[in-house]
């Protein structure tokens, strides 16, 4: 089963991941703008940790998991076209491991509590 604490984890990996593949040589130039894209649009750690510590993590934006939904989409597509140096490669597989999948992204996008799905890791 997977714990709050290692979501929150597998949402920070993501964006670092899509930096990652944003900056290697070894992705198509087209993964590589659209992974620059989402990062940028991508909610940092503390703005997570932020809404979750006011109690507004029920109300998450929805162009959050918007976001989170196409990076899901293109860490798959990197991933299954093999693209990417063996580091990003396993940067992917490590945070897909926790991720949510589509289903969970849309159901989160409108349930009204997000409350134990997330929780900051140590040290947040």
């Amino acid at each position: 089963m997977t714990m709050p604490d290692e979501r929150m984890r597998s949402i920070r990996w993501c964006r670092e991941v899509l930096d990652e593949i944003a900056h290697d040589s070894l992705v198509p130039k087209r993964i590589q703008a659209c992974a620059a894209q989402l990062h940028s649009a991508y909610p940092s750690v503390p703005e997570i940790v932020n809404r979750i510590a006011v109690g507004a993590a029920d109300r998450l934006p929805a162009e959050w998991w918007d976001t989170m939904g196409q990076a899901l989409t293109l860490l798959a597509e990197t991933r299954s076209g093999g693209f990417g140096s063996p580091d990003t490669q396993r940067g992917i597989l490590f945070t897909l491991r926790h991720y949510p999948d589509h289903g969970l992204l849309e159901f989160l996008a409108r349930t009204d509590s997000l409350d134990g799905w997330l929780a900051p890791e140590n040290g947040d």
